[in-house]
C-alpha cells in the first residue's frame, strides 16, 4: 500500500488490514457525529416552529377578541360590571377562521378548542381605555416569547410553551 513505506507493512497485510478498520472506524465516528447534530438541530426547529405556531395563533385570537370587544363594548361593559371579568369561548373565532379558507388554519380550527379568558380586567368607561389594556396584554406576550427564545431548551421555560398553546389560559 502507498501509505505505509516500511518493510513490516508491505510484509504483513494483517497490518494493512487493521489500518483501515481503525480509518473506517474513525470516520463512522464522525458521520454518527454529524447525524447526531443534525438530528438535533432538526429537533430544536421544529420545537420552534410549533411553538411561533402557537404564539401567532394566540396573537390573532387577542387581535380578534380586542375587534369582538370593540364592537360589542355595550355586552362587555355590563359583564365587566357584574363578575369584574371576561370569559369568551374561542370556538367562534376559529370557525370564522376555518371559513377564509387557509389550509394552515382550517387544520388547526378543526383540531384545536381553546378558551380565552382576560381576568382581572379594569373597569373601564370607554373602549379606548379598554384596547389599551389589551394591547398590552399582547405585548406582554411578545416579550414572553423573546425571553423563550432566548433560551428554548431551558426547563423554565417549559412553563411559557405549556402556557401559550392554543388550550392556555391568557
Amino acid at each position: 500500500m502507498f501509505l505505509c513505506k516500511t518493510e513490516f507493512c508491505k510484509k504483513n497485510d494483517a497490518f494493512v488490514l487493521i489500518y483501515v478498520l481503525i480509518f473506517s472506524a474513525v470516520l463512522a465516528l464522525l458521520s454518527l457525529i454529524t447525524f447526531q447534530k443534525i438530528n438535533y438541530s432538526y429537533q430544536i426547529c421544529f420545537e420552534r416552529e410549533t411553538f411561533y405556531r402557537n404564539f401567532y395563533i394566540t396573537e390573532m385570537i387577542l387581535d380578534k377578541t380586542l375587534i369582538i370587544i370593540k364592537r360589542d363594548f355595550a355586552k362587555v361593559e355590563k359583564i365587566l360590571q357584574k363578575e369584574g371579568a371576561i370569559s369568551w369561548d374561542g370556538q367562534g373565532v376559529l370557525e370564522e377562521i376555518k371559513n377564509k379558507k387557509d389550509k394552515f388554519f382550517d387544520k388547526i380550527a378543526n383540531d384545536v378548542s381553546c378558551q380565552i379568558k382576560i381576568e382581572n380586567l379594569p373597569k373601564v368607561k370607554n373602549k379606548f381605555l379598554l384596547s389599551v389594556f389589551l394591547t398590552k396584554e399582547k405585548e406582554n406576550l411578545c416579550v414572553i416569547f423573546c425571553v423563550f427564545f432566548k433560551d428554548a431548551k431551558s426547563e423554565e421555560n417549559e412553563l411559557f410553551t405549556s402556557y401559550f398553546t392554543l388550550r392556555s389560559v391568557i
